[in-house]
């Protein structure tokens, strides 16, 4: 039971710092711990989910030993963080595009 609290701590906080700085620049900043965690979720969670069988069952590269591994979870961080960058990209642009166009001296208010 201590898995749940500790994984969200863990998630939020990366999120919650990037937010420190995010909510000087652009409105709707806000949200982005929450959009932080998802990302983080859907990347880990489909990056263990392709080494796992896609890497084990499939292409028969891993062997359901190599679990966990340093070869497995370099793995699982080569897919994770495509994943995660799929997951925020489209919030981050939505949020910088309405900085931009709200700020009359440019992108960053300056």
């Amino acid at each position: 039971m201590v898995g749940v609290p500790l994984g969200l701590l863990i998630g939020l906080l990366p999120g919650t710092f990037q937010w420190l700085i995010l909510r000087r620049q652009v409105a709707g900043a806000g949200w982005w711990p929450l959009v932080n965690l998802g990302g983080l979720l859907v990347g880990f969670a489909g990056g263990f989910a392709v080494v796992r069988w896609g890497m084990v069952n499939a292409a028969h590269w891993l062997r359901p030993e190599d679990f966990p591994s340093a070869k497995a979870l370099v793995l699982v961080g080569a897919v994770s963080g495509p994943l995660y960058a799929v997951v925020t990209w489209p919030p981050l642009a939505r949020m910088l595009r309405r900085a931009g166009e709200s700020s009359p001296t440019g992108r960053w208010g300056r």
